[in-house]
């Protein structure tokens, strides 16, 4: 929270804090798990209902930091849209992480149908509901864009190199941990801050010092981590299950989705 308020350089961002006791979440799924998807499209939704027509929200997450002034990226990737996203792979992906909001009657239909779909028994990821939606074209002619690498995630190292040089704001989405978030045993797994601290303040000083050996360094240690590769996979490309994406061109890796079972042989055979 530290670094995501005290970092904002945007004085006509007015930054609106939830603070929260206890969630119920569980630190060994991601993000929290159900009780956070919850909880977080219900405010987004509650958010939009509170404006006015055609006025414009940003959601954020708080594992974020701004390096230099948003507002120019936000003005420009929401201009004639309804929602614009941050990037979660340079090629394709959104992260809900970073949003910025037009209030349409688009907009609400959208968001009310994920967190209709996130109240369904057993759900999945709230991001993975938002790309099938969007890729599937699901999504009842929304106009929806994605910011440009300048408002940037960890993930996207995967396929789009280090943060470019003029990196506005950094999301560190993607982080390299000792020990796997779902193993419980002597873990508190995703709930453990320091990792994500960690990254924030070396990403922090390799852009204040302009240290292009560290930067190096910092996207090499990212792209090492096997999970990263399995994490692609399985998000955009061979191993991706749910629904067509009918949106990408055929032939496409990420295009057929599928089964469970599907997905897995396309994984063992790549």
């Amino acid at each position: 929270r530290d670094h995501f308020v005290g970092s904002l350089r945007d004085a006509e961002l007015a930054v609106c804090e939830i603070y929260l006791d206890d969630l119920g979440v569980n630190p060994f799924r991601a993000a929290g798990g159900t009780p956070v998807y919850v909880f977080k499209t219900e405010l987004l939704v509650a958010a939009l209902e509170a404006v006015e027509a055609e006025e414009v929200i940003v959601i954020s997450d708080v594992d974020i930091q701004f390096l230099r002034e948003v507002i120019p990226y936000i003005r420009e990737g929401i201009e004639g849209r309804d929602v614009c996203f941050q990037r979660e792979f340079h090629e394709l992906g959104v992260n809900i992480g970073f949003m910025a909001i037009r209030r349409t009657a688009a907009s609400l239909t959208f968001w009310r149908r994920v967190l209709e779909e996130i109240n369904q028994p057993d759900p999945m990821h709230d991001q993975k509901i938002v790309n099938n939606f969007l890729y599937g074209e699901m999504c009842d002619g929304l106009r929806w864009g994605r910011f440009p690498p300048e408002i940037w995630a960890s993930s996207q190292v995967f396929d789009g190199g280090p943060p470019p040089r003029g990196v506005a704001l950094h999301h560190a989405n993607w982080i390299v941990r000792d020990q796997n978030t779902w193993d419980a045993a002597g873990s508190v797994g995703a709930a453990d801050p320091m990792p994500k601290l960690k990254q924030l303040q070396e990403l922090r000083r390799i852009v204040e010092e302009d240290d292009d050996e560290a930067r190096m360094r910092f996207v090499q240690a990212l792209m090492a981590d096997p999970d990263l590769i399995t994490y692609h996979a399985r998000t955009i490309g061979v191993g991706r299950k749910g629904p067509e994406w009918t949106a990408l061109p055929v032939g496409h890796p990420g295009r057929p989705g599928g089964s469970y079972r599907e997905a897995k042989r396309r994984m063992q055979a790549r």
